[in-house]
């Protein structure tokens, strides 16, 4: 594989505005549409930093692309085999093409429209405001979950950068990783907690067993949410584990994410999961799989 290109954006100091704007994103609208690469130096840096810790969050990631409304590409992060120009024009057209769609069907546009190729897979999100669109090649082996859990969280940043409001990304605070008899394999948080709050975490715990129990031994049960204090706490199910997580924001998005995480842990651990007996040195390497569900 190439070794990655730094971020390209354009620096030529012919093609900035001689004077730079007053603030700290770029000019007006139809400045932006006469010349999209007019923006200041410090904001190219800023979208420099966010594309490259994207790809550094992201394995199996083979190219990343902000384009403008116009599908001109403003900057970027390849392995140097892939023609972002091409990408940038085309996945822009898809982003507006599935915009169109969705309005005559009366429908709300997906927020991260998904291109499923033979080869890889490309994934496009449309800035708040629109504007701009930011676009990545992944790898078919890339975690998806995460690839858009990592997209809103650039895309949010972005937006920022840009001077226009995000939408808030979901948080997930806690992770209980657990077997399908409701057995601890693994449980993470987002933060160091008192004794108070691990005495809370042990009761949400232990609801979460008695609930994953009374569930299972029901016929038409199924796992979906539970109500813990002033918490909820959502699940997903896999093959032979479930996830149980806490989430501040969007529990469906969350989920995806979950679920996502879920099914690689399952796969890397399939001939030990089909009849564990409670040993954890199975799993060395569970934080692979789940380190990067939780956001500090």
């Amino acid at each position: 594989m190439a070794r990655r290109r730094p971020v390209g954006i354009d620096r030529d100091p012919a093609r900035r505005p001689s004077k730079p704007p007053p603030h700290d994103f770029p000019p007006a609208a139809e400045e932006r549409e006469r010349s999209p690469v007019k923006l200041r130096d410090v904001l190219l840096d800023r979208l420099d930093s966010i594309l490259q810790d994207f790809r550094s969050g992201v394995r199996g990631v083979r190219g990343i692309v902000l384009a403008d409304a116009n599908g001109l590409p403003i900057a970027y992060d390849t392995n140097g085999d892939l023609d972002m120009s091409v990408i940038a024009a085309m996945g822009t057209m898809i982003a507006q093409s599935a915009d169109v769609v969705f309005e005559n069907l009366h429908m709300s546009r997906p927020e991260i429209t998904i291109i499923d190729g033979k080869e890889a897979n490309l994934a496009v999100m449309t800035l708040p405001d629109r504007v701009a669109s930011l676009l990545v090649v992944l790898e078919k082996v890339a975690n998806l979950g995460l690839a858009k859990m990592e997209m809103r969280t650039a895309a949010n940043r972005l937006g920022t950068a840009f001077g226009v409001n995000a939408k808030d990304t979901p948080r997930i605070t806690e992770l209980f990783i657990l077997y399908n008899n409701g057995e601890l394999i693994q449980h993470y948080s987002d933060a160091l907690r008192t004794d108070h709050d691990r005495d809370i975490l042990a009761g949400m715990l232990t609801a979460v067993q008695a609930f994953i129990g009374d569930t299972m031994s029901a016929k038409d049960g199924t796992l979906d949410k539970l109500s813990y204090g002033t918490h909820a706490v959502c699940f997903v199910r896999g093959t032979h584990t479930i996830g149980a997580f806490v989430v501040d924001g969007d529990g469906d998005a969350a989920r995806y994410v979950v679920y996502d995480a879920l099914k690689d842990f399952e796969e890397k651990y399939a001939k030990v999961l089909g009849n564990w007996n409670g040993t954890m040195e199975h799993f060395k390497g569970i934080d692979e799989c789940f380190g990067k569900v939780l956001r500090p």
